[in-house]
């Protein structure tokens, strides 16, 4: 395992804090599915091995300068087996409300104080057999080591050498020159369309599941084409319309007149030189349009849909 530290870059040091968890549920597993899991997991390790460090700060808590100090100290593992069936424990069942809850809680490790501690592992994970054979991964991971592509990339390596692979299909790649040096809030050009995450409470981000029917999206997008001379639209511009004009409307204030934005997270590895198969955090929120409550309130779902393709071609 290689030693020494890993300095963060801008884009890692804002979620030093911050950990997020993710669910893999699997219908049908072997026998010999842990050890698979375990022995695979040890295997991707090796080429993720930052992952088994600790962040270290060489200053005061709310200063700048962080890294990972490849201590080799390693990951968390927990496995855990139920009497019940993934059918029974109903763990996407909108209808069992705080049973479901308690459960999901129950299926991945979480850091005991809510957020991440310098003496706690940046990676955990829970393996969760059900009877029926079925399987749930929890993975639990600190955001300074991987965004979203990131963890998905290394849980892909681990699948692969799970299946036999001698080594991950992509290479990893961790910090480089392009993204320590360049700072993206300082540039003048990417300034103008992003929003720095600093200005984001990461504590008041509330999950929602809504579910839009599909019979509804392809009728907005057949009157977008009767609108516009016959253009296309995705169905992430319809999707987003609707819940915009929706949640405007749902928290309509007196003053119509507010500004309000719409932001979406941006994969910003191609625009800050990136090597391919880069891990580590490098996603910034993008500013799409800023409209007040009243236009949206008052718009229809077309209109909006048009803002959206029109912010959306103006910084491709």
């Amino acid at each position: 395992m290689t030693s020494g530290t890993i300095k963060l870059t801008s884009f890692d040091r804002v979620f030093v804090k911050v950990s997020f968890t993710a669910l893999l549920v699997f219908e049908h597993m072997g026998h010999e599915a842990i050890d698979i899991i375990k022995r695979a997991l040890s295997k991707a390790l090796v080429h993720y091995y930052p992952f088994v460090g600790r962040i270290v700060s060489s200053g005061a808590i709310d200063g700048d300068e962080f890294s990972i100090y490849c201590t080799g100290d390693g990951v968390e593992f927990l496995t855990v087996s139920v009497d019940s069936t993934l059918k029974e424990a109903k763990i996407f069942d909108e209808s069992s409300g705080a049973k479901t809850k308690a459960l999901l809680d129950d299926l991945a490790v979480f850091y005991p104080t809510g957020s991440y501690g310098f003496d706690d592992p940046l990676l955990s994970l829970q393996v969760t057999k059900f009877s029926c054979g079925g399987l749930v991964l929890g993975v639990t991971w600190n955001h300074a080591i991987a965004d979203g592509i990131g963890i998905a990339q290394f849980l892909a390596a681990v699948g692969e050498l799970a299946c036999g692979s001698p080594s991950p299909s992509v290479i990893p790649a961790r910090w480089d020159d392009a993204l320590s040096k360049l700072h993206p809030w300082s540039d003048p050009v990417l300034q103008a369309t992003l929003v720095c995450p600093e200005s984001h409470d990461m504590e008041l981000i509330v999950p929602l599941d809504i579910t839009i029917p599909s019979a509804l999206i392809n009728r907005v997008k057949a009157e977008y084409r009767s609108c516009f001379n016959g253009q296309p639209c995705m169905a992430f511009a319809v999707v987003l319309a609707i819940l915009w004009r929706r949640r405007i409307r749902a928290t309509m204030s007196n003053n119509p007149g507010v500004p309000v934005y719409v932001t979406s997270a941006t994969n910003m590895r191609k625009f800050m030189g990136a090597k391919d198969g880069y891990y580590y955090n490098c996603v910034a929120n993008h500013l799409l349009i800023v409209a007040t409550r009243g236009t949206v309130a008052e718009a229809g779902v077309v209109d909006l849909i048009r803002m959206i393709k029109q912010a959306k071609d103006l910084t491709r």
